[in-house]
């Protein structure tokens, strides 16, 4: 379980480092295709945040879907507030930090299951060759719904730009690490208070039963966590490239050479 862990926190850290350093070194051409995908995108990230503050129950103060920035690169945002002495709050908070995941996630996995192009697979480790072959199968997915016709693809490029748009912010990151370090004092202090209290009182085989069950739905959580992680970010990747980066160097190269015309005619007209 612990290479599923690190695996899980590594692949969103790095796509998140990424796709951020990617975004600050933009052109004007690339910012304008990523504020269109964004327009669907957007949505589904704030949404995702505002899921979470309700099923947590923290208080939301403003809410703004889609609002294009050229400044920050921001596109939306929900902002709210927290108890930091509630542990509800506290796991609230870590969930913020990957909300926009596991909304993008959970949807990419619907559509392509309802395409019959994936399913759970039957074994899951954090081994990099299990993640180089889990990302292959997605790609190999998209393939077949490019190609299967203009409803398929139409779809693709729905989840495209949602699982482009999924990646968290580094605010996302900043708010989950907050409340993640809280959960971590709060448990270091439960672990260390059952030692004690198991030193004075047998809990038996109940005791013993509760931990596996506890064991068995954390590993049944980073496996779903670990697949959905890597196949968002491999269509991340993929629509990235596709829809922005690509795009704006082709408009930008083709901004340029009708520029270069433009000055070369009106330097044969001075002449």
């Amino acid at each position: 379980m612990l290479q599923m862990f690190l695996s899980l926190l590594l692949i969103p850290t790095a796509a998140i480092t990424v796709w951020h350093l990617a975004l600050s070194r933009i052109s004007r051409f690339t910012w304008r295709a990523y504020q269109i995908t964004g327009a669907i995108g957007a949505p589904v990230h704030e949404l995702s945040h505002l899921l979470a503050c309700i099923a947590f129950r923290l208080q939301v103060q403003r809410v703004a879907l889609y609002t294009p920035g050229r400044t920050d690169g921001c596109l939306g945002c929900v902002v709210f507030t927290a108890n930091p002495r509630s542990i509800f709050n506290n796991a609230g908070m870590a969930v913020q930090g990957v909300a926009p995941l596991i909304g993008g996630a959970t949807i990419v996995h619907y559509v392509l299951k309802g395409q019959g192009l994936v399913s759970v697979p039957s074994e899951i480790s954090g081994d990099p060759g299990w993640i180089v072959d889990e990302a292959v199968r997605t790609l190999n997915a998209t393939v077949v719904m490019a190609a299967s016709g203009g409803v398929g693809f139409t779809v693709l490029l729905g989840i495209l730009v949602i699982a482009m748009h999924s990646i968290p912010s580094w605010a996302d990151v900043r708010v989950g690490l907050k409340g993640s370090l809280m959960l971590g004092v709060t448990a270091i202090f439960a672990g260390a208070a059952s030692e004690i209290a198991a030193s004075y009182v047998s809990f038996g085989s109940s005791f013993q039963s509760l931990g596996l069950l506890i064991t068995y739905w954390i590993r049944v959580t980073l496996e779903m966590g670990l697949t959905g992680a890597v196949r968002l970010v491999t269509l991340a990747m993929i629509g990235g490239l596709g829809l922005v980066v690509v795009p704006g160097i082709l408009f930008e190269g083709g901004a340029g050479v009708f520029n270069s015309l433009k000055r070369r005619h009106i330097a044969s007209i001075d002449e």
